[in-house]
């Protein structure tokens, strides 16, 4: 008597496929989205960063100061980080507190610089529910390694009390490149396609196994 999955190698084959997508898929797309760079930076002392980073796709990338707002006023924040245009007169708007960066990122190998600059960074350019962003500078870099060092160049004391990180990512709603366009299919694709198909092969497994059961009592 043939065992049960000689007989159903069918539906295991048409389960393998959404399971692959399911399980590997996901590893996939965070490999891709996980920002190069996402490190945190002391604007009380003037603080500097060295790291080495990967570009993973030729997406373009934004370098973006992240503030923490937990803990924060809401109105503190608005008044030190910028209300990004978003105010109600007759209250004015507000920019912030300038930050400035100069930054350098080099070739992994060569160290040869292949962007830099001295950026007077002011506002925020978007807010969620624990982050503040502030945009840096947009960059186009080929997939790679790199060098990336940044310096504040003078203290902020007025942001002394908020942690801040430097993040280099892709930029959002960004998909220039095949790799943007698989993550973007594939999550769909895994909700509208794998899991159902998925759940089909598992019902009809489950329903052979059934009337296997059936046939050996």
């Amino acid at each position: 008597m043939k065992s049960f999955f000689t007989e159903q190698w069918k539906a295991l084959a048409l389960l393998s496929f959404p399971a692959l997508w399911i399980g590997v898929f996901p590893i996939w797309s965070n490999w891709i989205l996980k920002p190069p760079l996402n490190e945190p930076i002391s604007l009380a002392t003037a603080g500097s960063i060295k790291e080495v980073i990967e570009v993973r796709s030729l997406e373009p990338l934004e370098l973006t100061f992240i503030f923490d707002r937990e803990g924060q006023s809401f109105e503190e924040l608005k008044r030190l980080i910028g209300d990004g245009g978003v105010c109600v007169p007759p209250t004015p708007c507000t920019k912030g507190v300038n930050v400035p960066l100069a930054w350098a990122i080099r070739e992994f190998d060569t160290l040869q610089v292949v962007a830099s600059g001295n950026s007077d960074t002011f506002d925020a350019n978007g807010w969620s529910s624990n982050e503040i962003h502030r945009h840096i500078t947009r960059l186009d870099l080929p997939p790679g390694k790199y060098e990336f060092s940044a310096a504040v160049l003078r203290p902020v004391t007025e942001l002394s009390h908020v942690a801040t990180r430097l993040r280099l990512s892709i930029r959002s709603k960004s998909d220039q490149t095949w790799q943007m366009g698989a993550v973007w299919w594939g999550s769909i694709g895994k909700v509208l396609l794998a899991w159902p198909i998925g759940i089909y092969a598992l019902f009809m497994l489950f329903r052979a196994s059934l009337a296997r059961r059936q046939k050996t009592h």
